[in-house]
């Protein structure tokens, strides 16, 4: 009989105890998706097609959480060339016809906000097919973003074209 009631008198502490730990891992688990619901995702879009008004590269904010913008950095054939006006020297053609958007620490895209960041349109065909070469085959961009909630991720906007890759 003795053994019941330190049974009885246990239970309801112990149920207790059990109740906490759980609605503590559910407030973590409800506060680990929280961020991600609000992460930026930026993705480029590389225009090529010299039918299109402008040939480049675009930037594109398409998740659900605003983009703070660190720095944008042009690599060629997976060089490291700096700013965008390093990079526009390297096309091969007039570097004064090619247009930016030019990005200063800190500045945010919202959500599906996009941006021309090194582009060029022309009326001249053959200038702008030759851009459009470059722009396809040896020019690639590097992003670093971050959420509002300062973690921060790097995307390039060619697969193995921005340097070595981090560890």
């Amino acid at each position: 009989m003795r053994r019941w009631s330190v049974v009885k008198d246990w239970a309801p502490l112990t149920l207790s105890v059990i109740a906490v730990i759980v609605s503590v891992g559910q407030l973590i688990e409800q506060h680990s998706d929280a961020g991600l619901q609000m992460r930026p995702v930026v993705d480029f879009y590389t225009t090529t097609d010299t039918s299109e008004a402008k040939v480049g590269i675009q930037i594109l904010n398409a998740g659900p959480g605003v983009a703070l913008i660190r720095n944008i950095t042009y690599f060629v054939d997976g060089k490291k060339v700096g700013d965008y006006s390093k990079g526009a020297a390297k096309s091969g053609t007039d570097e004064s016809l090619v247009d930016f958007f030019d990005f200063d620490d800190g500045d945010s895209m919202a959500v599906n906000e996009s941006h021309w960041i090194l582009f060029r349109d022309s009326t001249n065909k053959k200038d702008l097919e030759q851009f459009s070469d470059f722009v396809s085959d040896h020019l690639s961009a590097q992003v670093t973003y971050c959420s509002v909630s300062g973690r921060c991720w790097t995307k390039c906007s060619t697969k193995g074209m921005c340097g070595p890759t981090p560890n």
